[in-house]
């Protein structure tokens, strides 16, 4: 299987972009994803205020993208052990 110039350097623009991806900043991560509407599926439970409801959330972005309050990590009933 060949390769054109194209392909290659397709291939090494996806590379760097996810290697940027990876060392940028938690919180750059968070604005960008914000600003595009868009959150990671990383399973990070956290309890935010919408309405006055406590609500669980997937993550810390997904809360922000819903405009909740008082976001705090861990889900919002906590199971007793």
């Amino acid at each position: 299987m060949t390769f054109t110039k194209f392909a290659m350097a397709a291939a090494a623009v996806l590379f760097c972009s996810a290697a940027q991806a990876e060392t940028t900043a938690p919180a750059k991560r968070v604005q960008f994803a914000q600003a595009s509407g868009a959150c990671t599926m990383i399973y990070l439970p956290v309890c935010g205020v919408v309405k006055g409801k406590p609500t669980d959330f997937s993550n810390e972005c997904e809360a922000k993208l819903a405009k909740a309050k008082n976001i705090t990590s861990g889900p919002c009933n906590k199971p007793k052990i």
